[in-house]
C-alpha cells in the first residue's frame, strides 16, 4: 500500500520542508515511512512500508528525472524487454522503472503503454516538469489544486488540506451545486467539494513546466457503445471477453500474492476460476452479515470448494455509526458515502491482516449486462435514474408519468425533496435511450473506483479490479446492446464466458446479493441519526432543512420506507462540515 504528494512551484527555492512533511502525515495508515526529493522548483513524495527503509526514489541512469509512484504495471515484463532491447538499463526489478525508460523514448506520450492500476508523479529536472498522470479506468488518481505559484497533488484529498494555499472553502455555497449532488448523492470526478481542488480524471494526464500553466491531456477514453444488432451472435463475442479479462486477471496476479473478495455472483466467481487458472494458491473471502448463511454466501463457498481455494468467511458486525461514518470522510474528503463504500470499509477491515491485496467483480454488470430495470434496482446506479427523473419533471411529458414515478422511486432524493431539502431544483438532464443509459453508468465507473480505493486504503488493503481493464472495456464496448440485455437472463455474456470454468450446477439463475443490512444499522442507532441530523449545530448551519429531514427519519424508523441511503448520505454531509469546516 502506497501514496503519494508533492508540489511545485514557479520560484526557484526547494519547497517548504514542513509543508512536505504535513502532506506525509495524512498518510500514516498506508506507511509508516516515506521517501522525498526537495530540490529546486519540486518536492515529491512517497509512502513507503517499513520493510523498504533504506530506498530512494525512483531515477533514471542520469537522474535527471525523479518518479513518485502508487500502484503496479501489470505488463512491466514486455516492456522491460524491449527497453532492454532499446538499449536502456534497468537499476531495480520494480515495475514502476518502467515508467522512466518509456519517458525517455516517448515523453508524456508514454501513457498508452502502460497498463495495470497506476498513479504517478514525475519531474523532469532540464525541461522543469512535471507529468501527473493516472490509469485509463481510474482505479488510481490523485487530488490536486493549481494556482499561478503551482501545482499540489496528493493521493487522497486530505494530503492537499494540509497546505494553506488550499484553504478548504466549500462549494456548496452555490445552492445548484449542493442541490445537483444531493440528487446523485455524488460529485462526479474531477470535482470535488473543496473549491479548486480536482481529482485527475481515468485516462489523463496533467503536464506542467515553469512559467507556463497546467495543461490536461486525455490519452484514453471508454470507446462508444455499439448499438444493439439483430444479427450478431453471442459466438462472435465471448470467447473475446473471456481472453481479454482473462489476460487482465492473469497480469494483476503475475508478481504478487492476491486474495479475492467472493461474493457468489457471476462476476467475482469468473474471476476467481480465471485466478485458479494461473496456478496459484487461491485464497478466497466472502463477507457474511449474521451467523447464518444467505443464498449467495453459500454459493460462494460451493465456487470456493470446486476452485480448490482457502476460503475464508468473515463475519461482519454492525459497525458503530458514530465511529465509523467521521472516519470514511475523513479519509476520502466525500461529503457523501454510499452503502457500496460502506461495504467496502466493512469487509477491508476484516480482510486488514491476511492480504494486502484482493481482486473483486465489481464493474462487470456495467460493462456487460444488466437489463435497464436491474441495472436500476442496485443502489450505486441510482444517480443515473435520479438524473433520469429530473429529465422527465422537467419536460412534463404526461405520457411518461407511470416511468417517471418507477424512476423516483429508485432515486436517492426526487426533485421535490431536493427543492425541500435546499429550496432549490436540481438542474442535471439526462437522455433516457437505452444506449446512453449504458454509458453513463459506464462512465461513472471511474469515480467508484476511485471512492474505493480510498476506503480500503484506510485499513492497508488495495483493492484491484480485473474488469476495469482498457482492454475489456474496449471488448465490451463493441458487444451489440441486444447481446448485453438477454430478456430475463442478466449478465448472459458472463455467465456464456464461464462455462469451460465452473461447473453447470454453479452457472444457474443470479442470486440476490448479499444485502447491507444498514436500514437496520440506521434503526438500531437511531438516537446517533437524529442528535446528528437534528442537532443545533445542524439546524443553525442551514445547509439543510431540517423540516424536510425529519419526515424522512420517521417514515425509515417506522419502517414505512427504506431511506437508508438517503439518511446516510444527509449524515455524511453533515459529518464533512464537522470534520473539515
Amino acid at each position: 500500500m502506497s501514496g503519494i504528494y508533492g508540489m511545485v512551484s514557479t520560484g526557484a527555492k526547494p519547497p517548504d520542508e514542513k509543508r512536505l512533511v504535513a502532506m506525509q502525515s495524512a498518510f500514516t495508515h498506508r506507511g509508516p515511512a516515506s521517501l522525498h526529493l526537495r530540490k529546486a522548483h519540486v518536492g515529491l513524495g512517497q509512502i513507503i512500508d517499513a520493510s523498504e527503509s533504506g530506498r530512494t526514489l525512483l531515477t533514471n541512469e542520469t537522474q535527471t528525472l525523479t518518479l513518485a509512484f502508487d500502484g503496479s504495471i501489470s505488463n512491466y515484463r514486455d516492456l522491460r524487454e524491449e527497453l532492454l532491447g532499446l538499449g536502456h538499463t534497468f537499476a531495480t526489478r520494480e515495475s514502476a522503472e518502467t515508467i522512466l525508460h518509456l519517458y525517455e523514448e516517448h515523453g508524456a506520450d508514454l501513457l498508452p503503454f502502460l497498463r495495470g492500476p497506476f498513479a504517478f508523479a514525475l519531474w523532469d529536472v532540464e525541461q522543469k516538469r512535471l507529468l501527473l498522470a493516472c490509469d485509463p479506468m481510474g482505479q488510481k488518481s490523485l487530488a490536486y489544486y493549481t494556482d499561478t505559484a503551482g501545482v499540489l497533488f496528493a493521493s487522497a484529498i486530505k494530503g492537499l488540506l494540509t497546505h494553506p494555499r488550499v484553504g478548504g472553502t466549500s462549494v456548496f455555497i452555490d445552492p445548484t451545486i449542493l442541490a445537483n449532488a444531493l440528487s446523485t448523492g455524488s460529485l462526479p470526478i474531477p470535482h470535488t467539494a473543496f473549491q479548486g481542488v480536482n481529482i485527475l480524471t481515468a485516462g489523463h494526464g496533467l503536464l506542467w513546466e515553469v512559467g507556463a500553466s497546467a495543461m490536461l491531456f486525455c490519452y484514453w477514453q471508454p470507446p462508444a457503445l455499439a448499438p444493439a444488432d439483430p444479427h450478431a451472435s453471442i459466438v462472435e463475442y465471448e470467447d473475446g471477453i473471456r481472453e481479454h479479462l482473462a489476460d487482465s486477471v492473469r497480469l494483476h496476479v503475475a508478481d504478487e500474492t492476491v486474495g479475492m473478495l467472493l461474493s457468489g455472483g457471476i462476476n467475482s466467481s469468473l474471476v476467481a476460476a480465471m485466478m485458479q487458472q494461473q496456478n496459484r494458491v487461491l485464497h478466497t473471502y466472502t463477507g457474511r452479515f449474521g451467523k447464518k448463511d444467505t443464498a449467495e454466501t453459500a454459493r460462494a463457498a460451493q465456487v470456493a470448494k470446486h476452485l480448490g481455494a482457502k476460503h475464508t468467511v468473515l463475519t461482519l458486525a454492525a459497525p458503530d455509526l458514530s465511529e465509523v461514518l467521521p472516519d470514511l470522510v475523513r479519509h476520502t474528503g466525500q461529503p457523501f458515502i454510499t452503502p457500496p463504500m460502506l461495504l467496502a470499509w466493512v469487509l477491508s477491515e476484516a480482510v486488514r491482516g491476511q492480504q494486502p491485496i484482493v481482486l473483486t467483480g465489481f464493474g462487470g454488470a456495467a460493462l456487460l449486462g444488466n437489463s435497464l430495470p436491474e441495472v436500476a434496482a442496485r443502489r450505486r446506479f441510482r444517480p443515473i435514474w435520479q438524473a433520469a427523473a429530473t429529465f422527465l419533471q422537467k419536460t412534463r411529458l404526461a405520457r411518461h408519468r407511470k416511468t417517471q414515478r418507477q424512476i423516483e422511486a429508485l432515486a436517492l432524493f426526487s426533485p421535490a425533496e431536493v427543492e425541500a431539502l435546499v429550496g432549490t431544483a436540481p438542474t442535471l438532464t439526462l437522455p433516457l435511450t437505452p444506449l446512453a443509459q449504458i454509458s453513463a453508468i459506464v462512465s461513472a465507473l471511474p469515480s467508484t473506483h476511485f471512492a474505493l480505493q480510498q476506503v480500503s486504503a484506510a485499513h492497508g488493503i488495495e483493492m484491484r479490479f480485473p474488469f476495469a481493464d482498457a482492454g475489456v472495456v474496449e471488448a465490451a464496448a463493441a458487444i451489440p446492446l441486444n447481446l448485453k440485455q438477454k430478456p430475463g437472463k442478466p449478465l448472459y455474456l458472463l455467465y456464456e464466458a464461464a462455462h469451460g470454468l465452473l461447473p453447470s450446477a454453479l452457472l444457474t439463475a443470479p442470486l440476490p446479493p448479499e444485502r447491507l443490512p444498514l436500514d437496520g444499522w440506521l434503526r438500531q442507532q437511531q438516537r446517533f441519526v437524529r442528535d446528528t441530523l437534528l442537532s443545533e449545530t445542524a439546524r443553525t448551519r442551514s445547509l439543510v432543512t431540517s423540516a424536510a429531514i425529519q419526515p424522512l427519519i420517521e417514515a425509515h424508523m417506522s419502517d414505512q420506507h427504506d431511506n437508508s441511503a438517503s439518511l446516510l448520505a444527509l449524515l455524511t454531509l453533515e459529518m464533512w462540515y464537522q470534520v473539515f469546516l
